[in-house]
């Protein structure tokens, strides 16, 4: 059971990593002895497990460690996932060139209206800046990106619509 739990968890989150898109907006954690956490999908750094004990890291530095004997519910549904990476190729989402010196351009296309957000944060989950773009129409869009204002680094660029978020680390050199 805890080798299928461990499973389970680990390729979730990896398709959560590698799709970069997400429809539910938090991680629950329930325990059997009542130790539960909620955290925002867009906190979680990473997911591991270590010595039986699934550890929760968050961009701000933050890690909370949950024995994995005491879970006492999880769900799985790999119908969720096929839609998530349907829903990735449908927004057909290009950040490019990355790295990039200040520069970024965002590509994407929406086939039903959107209203489209654009925040940037570090990678302590810290929010550096916001661009609400607004309701779309369906259509494909092009938007420059400038991290002038920055120095080199990793950050987070989150793409907002309705009901999910694309997250990509972009690099400025």
């Amino acid at each position: 059971m805890k080798n299928k739990l461990k499973i389970l968890l680990v390729l979730a989150f990896i398709n959560l990593l590698f799709c970069g898109v997400y429809h539910s907006q938090s991680l629950n954690v329930n325990t059997i002895n009542g130790n539960n956490g909620s955290y925002a999908v867009s906190d979680v750094r990473k997911i591991t497990i270590e010595n039986s004990n699934l550890i929760v890291s968050l961009y701000n530095g933050s890690s909370f460690s949950y024995n994995l004997s005491s879970l006492s519910n999880y769900t799985y549904n790999e119908s969720s996932v096929q839609n998530l990476i349907s829903l990735t190729k449908e927004w057909n989402i290009k950040i490019y060139p990355n790295p990039s010196q200040n520069i970024f351009t965002l590509e994407y296309n929406i086939n039903n209206a959107q209203n489209i957000g654009i925040v940037i944060k570090d990678l302590f989950g810290k929010e550096l800046k916001k661009q609400d773009i607004g309701n779309q129409p369906p259509g494909e869009y092009k938007k420059d990106i400038s991290l002038e204002e920055f120095s080199a680094g990793t950050y987070i660029l989150e793409i907002h619509g309705n009901n999910y978020s694309y997250i990509s680390k972009i690099n400025k050199f």
